[in-house]
């Protein structure tokens, strides 16, 4: 080996050595690590295909949900076909007629919004259940990355969005941003 090649392997080893540590305490602090943003950003999108799994596997595959909403799209027709007929023959019905075709047209209605309301019940089972899962998995994902910086804003958030951009970083440097921030822009870009 020739001396000038130990030194620059000498060197090469200060000089990672140095790197590492600049990088997790830079000269102005802690540095993001692009890295950590990726994974705020994979998970992200496996939670939000995890809960569109959910539910579909709670309520959108079951047939008695497929059932609910074709008969509610019937109703719809229905509604609509009732509502157009009532506005063409109004003039040529007597107002007997017009007061059974309205009642008619009310029933009908009422029984839509019944129908509508039965899917939202439906569906709000799958939407607990996502949200419970969501809370589960942002309770993981702070506790994994506890005062890690994903980013550094270029400028300080307003006071509101300090707690969220900051939250769990120890730093009093408000610029730096935490990976929970990231991961809920990705969930709110996602949803």
């Amino acid at each position: 080996m020739e001396p000038g090649e130990q030194l620059i392997g000498d060197l090469g080893a200060e000089i990672g050595t140095e790197s590492a540590t600049e990088t997790s305490m830079g000269a102005l602090g802690p540095k993001p690590d692009l890295i950590i943003v990726f994974m705020a950003i994979a998970t992200s999108l496996t939670m939000s295909f995890t809960t569109e799994l959910i539910g579909w596997l709670v309520v959108y595959r079951h047939d008695s949900f497929k059932k609910q909403v074709a008969e509610v799209t019937t109703l719809q027709e229905r509604v609509e076909a009732m509502q157009e007929k009532m506005q063409y023959s109004i003039g040529t019905l007597a107002v007997n007629q017009q007061k059974a075709k309205r009642r008619q047209l009310e029933v009908q209605e009422e029984e839509l919004r019944a129908k509508q309301s039965g899917i939202m019940v439906t569906k709000s089972r799958g939407t607990l259940l996502a949200g419970v899962f969501m809370m589960v998995c942002m309770g993981m994902l702070n506790s994994w990355f506890q005062g890690t910086v994903a980013a550094r804003l270029p400028f300080l958030p307003w006071g509101m969005f300090q707690g969220v951009t900051h939250y769990g970083i120890e730093s009093s440097d408000m610029t730096l941003c935490s990976i929970t921030f990231i991961f809920v822009l990705s969930q709110m870009s996602l949803g």
